[in-house]
């Protein structure tokens, strides 16, 4: 070999061995850049799973709530239909009766009066 391939061969390796130390040095930034990049993303995943679980509390909390007061507002709403129709049914009982009948009701309510003051 002469001079000039003897200087082209240095030239051509020690720009093999710069390129792949280049490469190594490239693919270590990538590798680090990666690995962050996964952990920042199992963080977020993270944080999204719980952000995503208190809503889901506080959404099937307040469904609950509102199940419990429109259940409460049912019961209301039979028990003032069940009183309503109670009155309706004594009132037709009271229109029903004789009057003898009607005398002695009213002498006996009149009479538990007078013992208890009302």
């Amino acid at each position: 070999m002469n001079g000039i391939d003897k200087i082209t061969a240095r030239v051509i390796a020690e720009a093999e061995a710069e390129a792949e130390a280049l490469q190594s040095e490239a693919k270590q930034k990538a590798d680090y850049i990666m690995s962050y990049a996964d952990a920042r993303a199992a963080e977020l995943t993270e944080s999204i799973v719980e952000r995503g679980r208190g809503e889901a509390g506080r959404l099937s909390s307040l469904a609950v709530s509102s199940a419990e007061t429109d259940a409460r507002k049912a019961m209301l709403s039979m028990k003032q239909e069940l009183l309503s129709e109670a009155f309706e049914l004594a009132l037709k009982k009271l229109r029903s009766l004789d009057g003898d009948k009607y005398v002695s009701l009213l002498a006996s309510l009149a009479a538990g009066a007078r013992e208890t003051g009302r």
